[in-house]
């Protein structure tokens, strides 16, 4: 099924007579045939045998039998399938409406029957369905799957020719990649099969749009098992020579390949320029711009323009339910599209729109902005793989594989992260890649205080190599080493979140893919530098299981350490705040049943601000920070630094010694005599 535009009032004349049968002319199936470019409205089978269907029944509905927004041909299979099965969601209208405007099928009268089958006029078809790689047809919404049930769209056909669909482009695509010259035309060939003319062009736009993972690394996938241990020991064998570098990397045409090939499908699909960095160094820094998100989980309709180029950091604040997770759970879905979304139930009525800007360019007009809406354009595909994203649990790593969809985390599915010791293990002992290694340490060891080093050591039974971490005390002495989940739960926080975005934003894609990776997993030039990783990283409660010293510290060194990556966050603490550079913005979220989930920019400067002012400001809005336990017998102490309070009553103390009541009395005549 696709969506087809119909002019619901350019009615053919047959229709607009009093024949009380119009709707079996044949000029009233010519017209549909000719919109329908001869398909099936429903299974999108192309045949010379079609016809004319009512959306609606005629025999429920006996008043819409002439509507021309009720016709749509059909094949015999979906004709039969249908009959009069006509499944609703509300209450069926029995009684003919008195205004003919009403007939309409996108009129509010019959809407709100809430009709569970699609009508390829009226509803955004794509939102609905996806298909699996065998040519399977899956619902994204109940409509979706009502849909699917109601016509059989199950059948064993238009899942074997969907199927053969895909098995034709997988051996083209492989042919491509071994011989990038080969099959020149065909990602022309992919275009032409979304092309609505077409027979199942729904499934030919999931092989064009979604082509990276729907395709592209099912067929690398494959090509790995079939040719990498013939490859990886031909470059063993080059590096275990002795020959020079240069002459290996040679080698390395194979994985390169691949890449021409993916560069060349962003050119001719988006009109994206997708370039291999042998530096690993990304092309685009980028940056959300304005963001709209309407009918999603909470959220009615909300957005935020104009958000300052040079933004790197975004802090969403709000009391808990509120819909702060909500926002980042739409920033993610409208940055990577909903490939990877099958899980969740999508409103087919959600739209997620945002606008991405280049912070290397200066913003002059529309045309330097990359536009992106999941339900609409796909001009952001070339970039979704410098997005990451991490909700409240992020404290275990994925066993086994080290492969997890970017979405996982956020949306719950699992706490797991991926395994940074299986990268480190991964990399020891490589004298080509042990610097990346260092640099990934060395970064661990900035950013939390107290751990002084980390070594991977033989374990018990000398196969294999454990990961020890070594924190030191208050005095500088190093502690006995433990294990990854021996250490607190901050610490296992830090090392999982970063460790898991430090390894996808290294390679725009997951960086190790086995347990026995192949040169194709392995960055050919490892980074010198985390300064130079960009992209957009999301994380839902960034403070959770932190101390507040260290809530602080991190920020300030995350923006230190990755100047080109833009961090939203939600917290629920002040604190956060003080380590943020001068080019932050702060979003309170608020919630109501009137308007749903709500957001405002505040314009604060809080540069001189204590955490006190911060918590009675609007950002978290606290009426009063006076403890329950003041009884009002001493004035509460408001000095922005304790250690200045503990002077004071030194100070006081002092004081209240030296004024002896004698003192005292001569202190209130001198007063009193002043006053006179």
């Amino acid at each position: 099924m696709i969506s087809v535009k119909k002019d619901f009032n350019n009615i053919p004349d047959i229709l607009l007579s009093e024949k009380k049968e119009a709707w079996r002319d044949k000029s009233v199936l010519n017209e549909l045939k000719n919109l329908y470019h001869g398909k099936c409205a429903y299974c999108e089978q192309k045949s010379e045998t079609l016809y004319v269907d009512h959306y609606r029944p005629k025999n429920k509905y006996p008043w819409l039998k002439n509507e021309w927004s009720n016709l749509l041909p059909v094949c015999t299979e979906c004709n039969k399938a249908k009959k009069d099965n006509f499944p609703l969601n509300g209450k069926q209208i029995t009684i003919a409406p008195r205004n003919k405007k009403d007939y309409h099928a996108n009129s509010k009268y019959l809407l709100s029957e809430q009709p569970l089958i699609l009508h390829p006029e009226m509803d955004a078809v794509e939102n609905h369905f996806y298909f699996e790689k065998n040519g399977v047809i899956q619902g994204f919404t109940e409509k979706g799957r009502k849909t699917i049930s109601a016509l059989n769209l199950y059948r064993d056909f238009l899942t074997n020719e969907k199927d053969k669909i895909y098995k034709t482009y997988f051996a083209k695509l492989k042919e491509k990649i071994i011989e990038v010259k080969s099959h020149d035309d065909f990602f022309k060939e992919i275009i032409e099969i979304s092309n609505n003319k077409n027979e199942f062009s729904l499934f030919g736009k999931q092989l064009c749009y979604q082509f990276e993972n729907f395709l592209f690394k099912e067929v690398i996938s494959e090509i790995e098992n079939i040719k990498h241990k013939l490859y990886k020991k031909k470059y063993e064998d080059a590096l275990n020579s002795g020959m020079p570098e240069q002459d290996i990397e040679g080698l390395e045409t194979y994985e390169l390949d691949a890449e021409i090939v993916l560069a060349e499908y962003f050119r001719i699909i988006f009109n994206v320029e997708y370039k291999y960095e042998l530096k690993l160094k990304l092309i685009n820094l980028l940056s959300i711009n304005s963001f709209s998100i309407k009918n999603f989980l909470g959220i009615k309709e909300i957005s935020l323009n104009d958000i300052p180029l040079n933004t790197q950091w975004i802090f969403l604040t709000g009391e808990n339910g509120f819909g702060k997770t909500s926002i980042i759970k739409a920033l993610l879905l409208g940055l990577i599209g909903k490939s990877e979304f099958k899980e969740i139930e999508i409103n087919e009525n959600t739209r997620i729109a945002l606008t991405i800007v280049e912070r290397e360019k200066k913003l002059l007009d529309e045309k330097d902005k990359i536009k992106h809406n999941i339900f609409g354009s796909h001009l952001f595909q070339g970039y979704k793989r410098q997005i990451v994203a991490y909700g409240a649990k992020r404290t275990d790593f994925v066993p086994e594989v080290n492969k997890l969809p970017v979405s996982d985390n956020l949306f719950e599915r699992t706490s797991f992260v991926l395994n940074t010791e299986f990268l480190l293990k991964t990399l020891e002992g490589n004298s080509k890649l042990s610097p990346f290694k260092d640099l990934i340490i060395d970064f661990f060891i900035e950013v939390i205080p107290r751990l002084s080093r980390i070594e991977l050591v033989a374990d018990k039974t000398n196969t294999s190599k454990e990961v020890l971490y070594f924190e030191k005390d208050e005095n500088g002495d190093e502690l006995p080493p433990v294990s990854f989940y021996q250490l607190a739960m901050g610490m296992r926080s830090i090392i999982g979140l970063f460790g898991d975005m430090i390894q996808r934003l290294s390679k725009n894609r997951t960086f190790i893919t086995s347990e026995k990776p192949t040169i194709f997993d392995i960055p050919k030039n490892p980074l010198k530098s985390l300064s130079d990783l960009q992209g957009i990283v999301l994380i839902d409660e960034f403070d959770n299981h932190l101390h507040p010293k260290w809530q602080r510290e991190l920020v300030k060194k995350l923006s230190d350490l990755f100047p080109k990556v833009q961090f939203i966050v939600s917290t629920h603490s002040p604190i956060p705040f003080l380590g943020a550079p001068k080019n932050s913005i702060f979003i309170k979220v608020d919630r109501d049943k009137e308007h749903g989930i709500r957001v405002k920019k505040l314009d604060i400067d809080i540069s001189t601000l204590s955490p006190n002012s911060i918590l009675t400001s609007p950002i978290f809005g606290f009426g009063s920070l006076t403890p329950e336990m003041h009884d009002g017998s001493k004035p509460v102490k408001t000095n922005s630094d304790f250690q200045k309070i503990i002077e004071d009553e030194k100070l006081d103390k002092e004081i209240e010694k030296f004024l002896t009541d004698e003192r005292k009395k001569r202190f209130n005549n001198l007063l009193n005599s002043n006053k006179k």
